[in-house]
This record gives C-alpha cells, sequence and structure tokens, in this order.
C-alpha cells in the first residue's frame, strides 16, 4: 500500500502537474472516500475543457456542490478562519482539491497551527500579516517549514536577529519580507546572512519608515547599508511620500542607482 504522506508530498512538490493529485485521487477511492477523491478529479477534467463549454460547466459545479456539503470535514475552520470576501485581509485558496494558499494575521496562523497542518497538508503560498514581535514563534510552526513560497509583513527591526538565527530549511521558490522601521538608525545590515534570505531563489524587500517626530529619513539611507542588495538584479524603491509614508524621492533614487557597491 503506498504511503499516504508519500503521496501528499508529491502533490504539494509538483503543484502544476495533475499527476500526483490523480494517484492521490485513486488512493482515496481505494480507501472509502470516493467524494473526496471526486472533488480532486473534477477541477483537474475541468482545467482540460474549453472554457464556457457545457462540459466545463458542469464539472465546476459539480466541484462547487461537493465542496459546500463537505467543506467543513475537507478542510475545518480553515475556510471559516481564512477565507474573506476582502482578500487583503484574509485568503484561503483551493486548487484541484487542496488548500494551497493560506493568508492572514499572525495570530491566526498561530492559533490555527494544528488545524493548518491537518487539513493543508499541501499548503504552498503562507502570507503572514502584523508579524511584528512574532517571528520566532511563526517560524517554529511546522507548515511553515514546508512553504515554498513565505511572505512575511511588518516585521520589526528586532525580526532581524531572528532570522540571522534561525535556520535555514531548504531553497524556498520565493521569499518576500516587508520591514517598518520607526528610528532613523534602523537598517536592514546584516540581512544577506540570514540562512532563508541566502537559500530564497527570488527574494523581494520592502522596507520603510514610520518615524514619530519630525526627522523623515530617506528609504535610500538603509538600502546603501544592506551589502545583500549588491547582488540584486532587481530593485523596487517606490516613490509613496503623500501617503503618511516617508519613501524615496526622484533625487534619492537616482542617487542609489548610481551608488558603485550595485552590479
Amino acid at each position: 500500500m503506498t504511503d499516504e504522506p508519500a503521496l501528499l508530498a508529491a502533490v504539494r512538490t509538483h503543484p502544476d502537474d495533475d499527476t500526483p493529485r490523480l494517484v492521490y485521487a485513486d488512493w482515496l477511492e481505494e480507501n472509502g472516500a470516493a467524494e473526496r477523491a471526486a472533488f480532486i478529479r473534477l477541477p483537474c477534467e475541468a482545467a482540460r475543457l474549453p472554457a464556457g463549454t457545457k462540459e466545463r460547466r458542469k464539472a465546476e459545479r459539480a466541484a462547487e456542490a461537493l465542496f459546500k456539503a463537505h467543506k467543513v470535514e475537507w478542510f475545518g475552520p480553515l475556510w471559516k478562519k481564512f477565507h474573506s470576501s476582502k482578500p487583503a485581509v484574509s485568503h484561503c485558496r483551493i486548487e484541484r482539491g487542496f488548500i494551497t494558499s493560506l493568508k492572514n494575521d499572525v495570530r491566526e496562523f498561530v492559533a490555527h497551527a494544528d488545524a493548518i497542518a491537518r487539513f493543508a497538508p499541501c499548503l504552498r503560498r503562507v502570507v503572514v500579516e502584523h508579524v511584528n514581535d512574532a517571528a520566532a514563534k511563526l517560524l517554529a510552526l511546522p507548515f511553515v517549514r514546508t512553504a515554498a513560497e513565505l511572505d512575511l509583513n511588518t516585521l520589526h527591526p528586532a525580526s532581524l536577529a531572528v532570522l540571522n538565527d534561525h535556520p535555514g530549511w531548504g531553497p524556498l521558490d520565493a521569499l518576500r519580507l516587508a520591514f517598518e522601521f520607526e528610528d532613523v538608525s534602523d537598517t536592514l545590515a546584516g540581512l544577506d546572512a540570514a540562512p532563508l534570505v541566502r537559500a530564497a531563489r527570488r527574494f523581494d524587500l520592502h522596507y520603510g519608515y514610520f518615524p514619530h517626530g519630525d526627522e523623515a529619513p530617506e528609504v535610500g539611507d538603509a538600502a546603501a547599508q544592506e551589502p545583500s542588495l549588491r547582488e540584486m538584479r532587481r530593485l523596487k524603491l517606490p516613490n509613496l511620500r503623500g501617503f503618511g509614508f516617508y519613501g524615496m524621492s526622484a533625487d534619492s533614487a537616482r542617487e542609489v542607482a548610481a551608488w558603485p557597491g550595485f552590479k
């Protein structure tokens, strides 16, 4: 008998390939879960049919009916807690039978860690809002360590030490870090040493200052102090002035672009 964890790992590792999903669907049917198997097969079948055809709509409606009847059984509290009509707040993405992406506040991820491990074994993308001072607690969660895409928002300067001390877990397809600074002395110096940063195939970095005083630092100040940026092929530093955010002026952007440390 094929091992179920191995089948799920194959689905997670090959997200664009229907074959591992269909193999797992066969295993489910052989083990008395025919409706769960159908919920995987139907979207795979629909995706191969031309859009707008009667056959495709029939497959999609059948999958929707199965979802409505079994969403609590198959996805536990995750659909209710992570799904929202406002994806900027939270999000639960189900693709071809499996939860593949979750987005929410860090507190929800920590509170529902056991449910995520159980009901989203093929979770690929994790988007965490308002990480703040919970970076260490978040990175210790098992499902985070199997994600291929990790997006952490509202990191504080203290998170640098957490990232540097936390061991990596192999290559990440994508890593996005968004830092929020409140002091003009805050920088990104040392970020290049973080194992997760070094392991990421694609690394997106966002940061800005939200100082409480009158001093308005340039975003370029932090950029010039971060050695890892010298190796980047693309650098995006937006001008967000006028939105209560201290961004980068045009003159500062030209100065950073001419900095000899950049290749």
